[in-house]
């Protein structure tokens, strides 16, 4: 079985992760992305998806229980889950979850134990989602179980209140790197494991300070790309504790887009100045990303996720 395009387990299970989310997908065929902000839309219901191997326009395939703002999205074998964010006008808790393998509406699943707005990150493992950081700015780590959906506990933190940064995935680990911590951006990479409910420590630093960057993961690598003035894209190893190195450049600098992958490539769709654009980089090789379709709308701060 293959899990998520990304490090091979016992039994040849494949896991990765992805954007300010993971996924834990017995195959990856599209790409998503749901909620977010746009020209005149301060928060946004609406889940789109486009085909990896076809690739092209995505397509409106179904709406959000709740319009809101959030990047802390992560993913199951079977749905994507979109945690907390900011809606109109307020912070929320609620956890919102959508099929992947059939088109239609989102459903309101549980709550979260802390509020992190539209700044926060996920995390998947197989059996779990996981959510840190956001506004007001806190250092939780939240859990929610896929099998149960229960809600989110507060597990463990992160090394300090942090927000408008991303995550990534091994199969033992969430990762987060960059993001805001007044009064300025972080360059520091910190993983935290999931067998066990343990803080997270610094296991290395990006070349910059970066912050509304967005994620992806290879088999063996960790992606953070764009951010705020930025085009370029880093990656560091799972394999070791390691400082990033930058490696290629998206098409174009705007900050806030989700973070979506393949087996073998990482995307970042839409992003603030508004645009739908999404970009397309290989994992094979270090190259420059180009734009290969858009999003049904123009939009930043909204969540990736793959299945």
């Amino acid at each position: 079985m293959q899990i998520s395009g990304g490090v091979t387990l016992s039994g040849g299970v494949n896991f990765a992760p992805g954007s300010g989310g993971g996924s834990s997908t017995p195959s990856l065929t599209y790409g998503f992305n749901a909620a977010g902000e746009g020209t005149g839309t301060p928060s946004s219901n609406i889940i789109d998806k486009f085909a990896f191997a076809s690739l092209g326009n995505a397509t409106d395939v179904g709406d959000l229980s709740t319009a809101l703002k959030s990047r802390s999205s992560s993913s199951s074998s079977t749905s994507g889950y979109l945690a907390g964010g900011t809606g109109a006008p307020s912070l929320t808790t609620i956890i919102q979850k959508f099929s992947f393998t059939t088109d239609g509406n989102g459903s309101l699943v549980g709550n979260l134990s802390v509020t992190p707005g539209g700044a926060g990150a996920g995390n998947s493992s197989l059996t779990d989602g996981y959510t840190h950081g956001g506004d007001p700015t806190n250092s939780n780590i939240q859990k929610m179980s896929f099998a149960s959906e229960s809600g989110g506990t507060t597990v463990a933190y992160i090394m300090s209140a942090r927000r408008q940064h991303v995550g990534q995935n091994s199969s033992t680990h969430g990762y987060l790197a960059g993001g805001n911590q007044d009064p300025g951006n972080l360059s520091r990479i910190e993983k935290y494991p999931f067998a066990s409910d343990d803080n997270s420590t610094n296991v290395g630093d990006l070349t910059t300070t970066r912050d509304w960057s967005s994620g992806q993961s290879s088999s063996d690598h960790g992606y953070i790309s764009g951010g705020t003035s930025l085009s370029s894209i880093e990656k560091f190893t799972f394999s070791a504790d390691n400082d990033s190195t930058s490696v290629a450049n998206l098409s174009s600098n705007n900050r806030s887009r989700a973070g979506v992958y393949s087996a073998t490539d990482g995307y970042a769709c839409g992003g603030i100045p508004y645009t739908s654009s999404i970009d397309q980089f290989p994992f094979s090789s270090d190259s420059n990303a180009s734009s290969v379709g858009d999003l049904t709308l123009s939009r930043g701060e909204h969540g990736g996720f793959q299945g």
